[in-house]
């Protein structure tokens, strides 16, 4: 058992794919498969995140104050506008689509990923902790602001239901670390393998529901993964671009806050509240979130510190 999660836990980008393949494949006998089954994988991914997540270090973190306030505006604020308002040529949904997957918090596993690539873990781990922690009040003014006139949805219901998605497994991640560190450290060490799996069945229940939508428009499926994979690189650029003169850790440290956000919290945003168009965008992103990471460990985990 602990082989196989140890398989997961290094193979999840071939996880991922095997996932979206199966979900096509198997897509008529998952139709009971919705909403609140991607909120408990979801909720589920992201306690087992902040276990694994050291906040004692985050007093350190505050040594770079200047470059934690850029790249947290520059996250939340800049990137979601800019991707929006660029894109105006776009149908509506499309734009929005794009402007969510911009929008979304740093992963709260992104310091696991950026020690794996020899990055700045403290100032990523402030950075994923603030992400997120305002992301439920950030993502519904941002739609408020940009599409509030022209579509319906209720923010109140989305900041509470963010609050929720955010709020719950942080206070309860939290609580078990102060109280059952002992526990949190043996969950630990397959957790990594569960988180594999996790994504498995994510990316599975996903994208089964969009089956006939990809099948009966090819052309269109492949306009929304050019769009999803100008979006990746766009973002890989923005994280390049901030972090390139300021040091070796700081790169990596930069595109993976930038580039490999909580897009798992989009897909279930736009699942929840906006149109199957939107949802796809960011369905299409994860496939390079996944296969983005490899490229990213050749480059940066192999050289020397």
């Amino acid at each position: 058992m602990i082989k196989v999660l140890k398989f997961f836990e290094n193979h999840f980008g071939i996880l991922g794919i095997l996932g979206l393949f199966l979900g096509l494949t198997f897509a008529d006998y998952l139709t009971f498969l919705g909403a609140n089954f991607l909120t408990g994988l979801l909720l589920m991914m992201l306690f087992l995140s902040v276990l694994k997540t050291d906040f004692g270090e985050l007093r350190n973190s505050f040594k770079k104050p200047g470059m934690i306030f850029l790249l947290v505006i520059v996250k939340m604020f800049i990137l979601p506008l800019a991707a929006f308002y660029l894109s105006y040529f776009l149908e509506l949904d499309q734009r929005m689509g794009l402007m969510l997957v911009a929008a979304v918090p740093a992963a709260v596993a992104s310091p696991g990923i950026v020690a794996m690539l020899r990055g700045n873990i403290e100032l990523t781990l402030i950075v994923s902790v603030v992400t997120n922690l305002i992301a439920p009040f950030v993502i519904p003014f941002l739609f408020f602001y940009t599409v509030g006139a022209e579509i319906e949805f209720e923010v109140l219901d989305m900041l509470l239901f963010l609050l929720f998605m955010v709020g719950v497994p942080f206070v309860c991640g939290v609580s078990m670390e102060k109280y059952f560190p002992k526990k949190v450290e043996k969950v630990n060490e397959y957790s990594g393998g569960i988180l594999g799996l996790i994504m498995f069945l994510f990316v599975f229940a996903v994208i089964a529901p969009y089956k006939n939508l990809i099948l009966e428009n090819p052309w269109k499926s492949l306009s929304f993964l050019g769009l999803a994979f100008i979006a990746s690189l766009t973002f890989h650029l923005v994280g390049f671009l901030l972090g390139v003169k300021s040091g070796k850790k700081m790169l990596p440290t930069s595109i993976v806050i930038m580039a490999y956000a909580n897009v798992g919290l989009g897909i279930l945003i736009a699942f929840k509240y906006f149109s199957p168009t939107t949802t796809l965008i960011l369905v299409m992103y994860e496939f390079f979130w996944i296969f983005g990471l490899m490229p990213m460990q050749y480059i940066f985990a192999k050289r020397k510190s």
